[in-house]
């Protein structure tokens, strides 16, 4: 009887060695593929953030073009309205000065032979 439980020992411990043997290849194969896993995380998402900068910077340039191109347009439509008043003011002038004056037709310019 007790050769016996000496010859199950002997066999159970070389399978219980070859088990562990297992699970430790295994975890260690689970480990390399987390690391490969986080190393192609990590480049992700450092190309993430050069894009995400590019787009920042393509933001703000948009934004600086549209701010001039708002800036232009009030500047032309004061320039418009600055016209205007100049345009009423030389209106009202010339009424005035046609009224003042006789109605005379222009002489007639004949060219000199």
């Amino acid at each position: 009887l007790s050769g016996d439980t000496k010859q199950k020992a002997g066999s159970i411990i070389p399978c219980k060695c070859k088990q562990t043997f297992e699970v430790v290849k295994q975890v260690a194969e689970q480990q390399h593929s987390q690391a490969s896993e986080i190393e192609k995380s990590k480049i992700v998402l450092s190309q993430l953030q050069v894009q995400n900068k590019r787009c920042d910077a393509i933001l703000k340039r948009l934004h600086c073009q549209l701010n001039k191109l708002q800036s232009n347009r009030r500047q032309w439509h004061w320039n418009i309205q600055q016209m205007e008043k100049k345009a009423a003011e030389l209106r009202k002038l010339l009424s005035g000065h046609w009224q003042t004056q006789p109605s005379v037709p222009f002489p007639r310019v004949t060219p000199a032979e």
